[in-house]
């Protein structure tokens, strides 16, 4: 890691004091300083400047899908090197005496989410997206309030319990960094892709259509770019095309095809 980058993120970053609080309790647990658990929970703004870059971009694939009948479901791959995974872990988040308010999946010592669903609002996974900004517009970025990315969902999942409210703050809150936000709901065509930069403007979001036209998986029109009642996101812009090295959204797309808008389903998603 660069010293210097880390140095001067680290102190930029305006936290709230719950996750200051949560951050210093990880850190008297396992016995290391603030400072290493903060570093460990901006990891991804981090990585723009890391030899880590070459992984973190091409580490995630999420889908979000609408059956015929209007169910949705909400996919995700997270493709980290073998050395994350005993560090995954499923989390619950409750208030007052017990309630639930969101589940999500993220990384021991970490205390964003990086995949959650809100009780009976919405789903949502982050993907990485390539940034070209530098140093000093983070610094800035991170100095006049904007957040790391997994706080932001933590953020959203917390305060939202709707699907419309959850995508309206997903798309306007200021971020360090860029990054791809799927979205699913529990209504007909509430699912979205949004391309996010670190400021909302140029925000693009790529929506599933209320009612997805006739498709017939084995016609002529099964292009792997058609996408008419699901939404594929790695990590690139969905309205450009992805590089020959890391093309993993064409063979998705054409998995999806496969089964259908008749078809699909969770066991279908995981095969």
């Amino acid at each position: 890691e660069n010293p210097t980058v880390v140095k001067q993120i680290s102190e930029a970053i305006r936290l709230p004091s719950e996750l200051v609080y949560e951050m210093k309790g990880i850190a008297s647990v396992v016995d290391v300083s603030y400072k290493k658990v903060l570093v460990g929970n901006i990891f991804y703004e981090l990585s723009r400047f890391s030899n880590i870059l070459s992984f973190s971009e091409r580490a995630c694939t999420s889908i979000v899908a609408q059956h015929r009948n209007g169910t949705i479901y909400h996919a995700r791959n997270q493709d980290y090197p073998r050395l994350f995974a005993p560090l995954m872990v499923r989390v619950r988040f409750v208030r007052n005496k017990g309630e639930l308010v969101f589940t999500g999946t993220t990384f021991a010592g970490t205390v964003g989410i990086m995949t959650g669903m809100a009780v009976n609002g919405f789903g949502v996974s982050i993907d990485a997206r390539a940034d070209k900004g530098n140093i000093t517009q983070f610094v800035a970025a991170a100095a006049a309030g904007a957040s790391v990315f997994p706080f932001i969902t933590r953020h959203v999942l917390n305060s939202s319990t709707s699907y419309t409210d959850a995508l309206s703050k997903f798309s306007t809150i200021p971020m360090i960094s860029t990054g791809y936000i799927i979205l699913s709901g529990i209504y007909p065509g509430e699912g979205a892709v949004i391309t996010r930069n670190a400021s909302s403007e140029g925000t693009n979001i790529w929506s599933l259509p209320s009612s997805p036209p006739p498709f017939n998986a084995g016609s002529a029109s099964a292009a792997p770019t058609s996408q008419s009642w699901f939404r594929v996101e790695t990590n690139y812009d969905h309205d450009s095309p992805p590089p020959a090295t890391d093309d993993r959204r064409d063979p998705a797309v054409r998995a999806m095809e496969a089964i259908g808008r008749d078809n699909i389903s969770l066991a279908a998603l995981w095969e």
